[in-house]
C-alpha cells in the first residue's frame, strides 16, 4: 500500500492502465475518481493498493 497527497500524485506515480484500464488517460481517470470522491475526501489521503492474485 502506498499513500499519496492527491489523485494527481497517484496518477503520476502509478500505472494509469492498472487503475482505470488501458484506454483511459490520466485526465479521464482524475475526472472519474473525483466524481466518486469529492475534494474533502481526497484531502484525507489517497491510497494505492497493489494486489496480486495467489495461485489456487
Amino acid at each position: 500500500m502506498k499513500e499519496y497527497g492527491s489523485f494527481q500524485a497517484l496518477l503520476e506515480a502509478e500505472d494509469a492502465a492498472a487503475i482505470g484500464g488501458p484506454d483511459m488517460t490520466p485526465d479521464q481517470l482524475t475526472t472519474a475518481i473525483r466524481a466518486i470522491y469529492p475534494p474533502e475526501k481526497e484531502a484525507l489521503g489517497v491510497f494505492a493498493l497493489h494486489l496480486t492474485r495467489l495461485p489456487e
